[in-house]
């Protein structure tokens, strides 16, 4: 069995944005939720990391690509 080692593990709940505006006429969805970003930004200075969410079964499977390519 090969253990994987990371720099940073977050756990926390990534969610799913409801964004309204007046500046749009539909309502929005984006990924989000602390450890989303957390995650996301760590990465982004070189870190090696791994994140740790549970989701509903109406999470988007793009959202869950998405985060993957981190």
């Amino acid at each position: 069995m090969r253990v994987e080692m990371f720099d940073i593990v977050t756990v926390g709940h990534v969610v799913i944005d409801v964004i309204s505006s007046s500046s749009f006429k539909e309502l929005k969805t984006a990924i989000g939720g602390p450890p989303t970003y957390a995650s996301v930004a760590a990465s982004n200075l070189g870190s090696k990391v791994s994140l740790v969410s549970n989701v509903g079964e109406d999470f988007p499977d793009s959202y869950l690509l998405w985060l993957k390519g981190w």
